[in-house]
């Protein structure tokens, strides 16, 4: 079994939620100073069932990788949105409707948000998958 550090836990839960077709996920880190976990990992659903197919895959396979279990799971008889919490990081699954409305990646000034639709994820560490990614991210400020 592979180490996992905070970052790569969220980099995982974002392939994972990529690879099932997730619309829009972002990778958010959080600044330390503001006592949350350090990283938030957004996903849109496009319906209910994706909502719960997509909760699902994010529970499998973090199991898979790394024999965790998150903490609490909220919303799971919701329709559009649901909360995995793995410590380290959050877990935000929700529809484009919830998503507009509560504009997670807009909550707080000082956080770094890269979004990861457009990257290629086979098998690749962390400074990898950034490298591949560096020309997708987009800061929201």
């Amino acid at each position: 079994m592979v180490h996992f550090t905070e970052k790569t836990l969220a980099l995982s839960i974002a392939r994972i939620l990529h690879s099932k077709k997730a619309e829009h996920t972002a990778l958010i880190a959080l600044p330390p100073e503001r006592g949350l976990c350090p990283y938030m990992v957004v996903a849109t659903a496009r319906n209910r069932i994706h909502l719960h197919a997509l909760l699902q895959d994010v529970e499998d396979g973090v199991r898979k990788q790394t024999h965790e279990v998150p903490r609490a799971v909220e919303g799971i008889h919701a329709d559009s949105w649901v909360v995995l919490d793995y410590g380290c990081v959050l877990v935000h699954i929700c529809t484009a409707e919830i998503r507009t409305l509560y504009r997670l990646e807009y909550i707080w000034e000082d956080t770094s948000v890269q979004y990861v639709d457009d990257c290629t994820f086979a098998d690749k560490d962390e400074l990898s998958f950034e490298n591949s990614c560096a020309n997708d991210v987009r800061l929201t400020k």
